[in-house]
This record gives C-alpha cells, structure tokens and sequence, in this order.
C-alpha cells in the first residue's frame, strides 16, 4: 500500500475518534504516545503531538519540531503541520491552535502524560481557559481492532520472520552459541526490510529453554538439545511474534514425548481459537492436556 493508502485509513482512524469525543463531551484530544501518534497520523518521527479535534478532520494539527517539518508534511498531508519553534513553549501554539478551533475541554492520556508536563501545560492552558481532561485508552480501543492497512502489515512482518528463519534454521549445529544465532538473525531480519530490532532476539538451548524470556547468552548448543526461538519482525511499526522450538540433531523419547504432549496442547487452543472466544478459554483449553 501507497503512502495515500495510509492516508486514507489514517483520516478513517481520526474520523473513529472524532465521534468518541463527540459521545464524551470533548472538544480535542491531544497525543505524542509514539504509537498513537503514528496510528493517527502517519508520522513516525521521534517528537511530536497529534492533535484532533472534535469539529472536523480539517482541524487536525501536528506539531514537531524544524527536524520533522518535511518529514510531517510528507507522511502527513492532511494535517495542519505547525512547527514548534526552539525559542517559544510548546503550549503557545498549541493554545492557540485550541482557542482557534474554540476547544475548551482538551482530552488528554492519563496514563501516558508525565506529571511534570501536565502540571506545566495547566499554567499555560488555564491562560486559555482550557480544561484538561483525563482519558485512558481512547486510542488504544481504536487499536484493538485491526484495520485492512494494519493486517497487511503484521501478515508482511511474519512473512519477513518466516522466512528469516527458514534462512536460520540450517545453522543449528553443535557447536554454535545461542548469541550467535540470536545475530544472525536480527542481521537477517533488518535484511530482509524489517524496522531496527530492539535488542537481540531470545534464543534459549538445553536447559536454558525452560527459562520463560531467557537472554541469548554465550552457552554453546550441543547435541541432543532442544533450542527455543522467540522473535519477530517489525515492519511499518507492525510487529510479528513467533516461537518455534527445534532439535538440534537426535533427541531422547522423553524429549520427543514432551515436545508432543505441547504440541498437542497448542492445537487445542488453536482449534477454540475464533472470534468471541475469551483468552481465558483458550488458555484452559491449552492447559487441560498438561495439567
């Protein structure tokens, strides 16, 4: 999909949370979540603030700094792009910008805003004679629901994992470490046009598998050992999540019996799984074999 294409589900997105703050009586909502933001406007950059307002999608502003001006207008063409200026407050501009759109009743995330930056932006904000009101996962409910740019890019990203790891596979032997498979493949993942991977990737054998989120670490894979793979791919800030656990050579009966009976019980949860379905339900349904 084209940069219009994002455009398109990004004004769609913005016109969904419109009509949340219509039902809660509020005039404009303000983010700079890095996540939220890019869901509404497209713009991934490091700084800025999303701000939508409740009157119409010609009213939405963005406002970052003379680094991401260009970047902004391009990712974000519908958007009023304001530049925050290094010698004026942030809360300037945005004052104005709500005193010319009439805002008065400003939402803003209450579990993401810093103390320190709520307290502040009240001094300048009361000057207007706006009124901050606290939200808590207006964007995040929006999230939840998967639109047809956000399928596309999480079944791009696991495409892009699983085909990296295809690639990885054959380098199981006895005798490699754990770290340096955990390199590969991110050095494979961001090959591949996957987003920087954050860290390395959990690659965990032996013993050491048993470990719910162990680090990659220098343990040599020997014979005989099962080797644990948990990673993803991150593509368009879409991330994919996999694991896979594999033999490196021959394995015991025992081994085989235990990989078997949680197989067994991942297809349990697989076949439950569908919409309506409780996570809790899926997580019995996966614990009933082994327990």
């Amino acid at each position: 999909m084209t940069t219009t294409d994002l455009a398109t589900f990004t004004a769609r997105r913005r016109d969904a949370l419109r009509e949340r703050l219509r039902n809660e009586g509020l005039d404009a909502f303000i983010t700079f979540h890095p996540a939220n933001r890019r869901y509404l406007t497209g713009f991934d950059g490091s700084f800025g603030f999303a701000l939508v307002s409740a009157e119409s999608s010609d009213s939405d502003v963005l406002l970052t700094d003379w680094r991401y001006v260009t970047q902004a207008s391009q990712q974000s063409p519908a958007l009023e792009i304001v530049e925050l200026k290094k010698d004026k407050h942030l809360w300037s501009p945005l004052g104005q910008a709500l005193a010319a759109r009439g805002a008065k009743r400003l939402g803003f995330e209450s579990v993401r805003a810093p103390h320190a930056w709520h307290a502040d932006g009240s001094d300048w904000l009361d000057e207007e004679d706006v009124e901050w009101v606290p939200t808590k996962g207006v964007v995040e409910r929006l999230r939840s629901i998967k639109d047809a740019y956000e399928v596309e890019r999480l079944k791009r990203a696991q495409e892009v994992a699983d085909a990296v790891f295809a690639e990885v596979l054959p380098l199981v032997r006895p005798g490699v470490t754990e770290r340096a498979l955990a390199i590969e493949l991110r050095h494979r993942i961001e090959l591949a046009g996957a987003e920087n991977y954050p860290g390395l990737p959990i690659v965990a054998s032996g013993w050491r598998a048993a470990l719910p989120h162990g680090r990659a670490s220098t343990k040599v894979v020997e014979k005989g050992e099962f080797v644990l793979f948990d990673f993803g791919a991150l593509v368009d800030g879409y991330h994919s999540d996999m694991t896979r656990t594999v033999a490196c050579g021959e394995v015991s009966a025992e081994h085989r019996a235990i990989y078997d009976l949680v197989a067994l019980s991942e297809r349990a949860g697989v076949e439950l799984a569908a919409a309506g379905v409780t996570g809790q339900a899926i997580d019995r349904a996966c614990r009933d074999p082994i327990i």
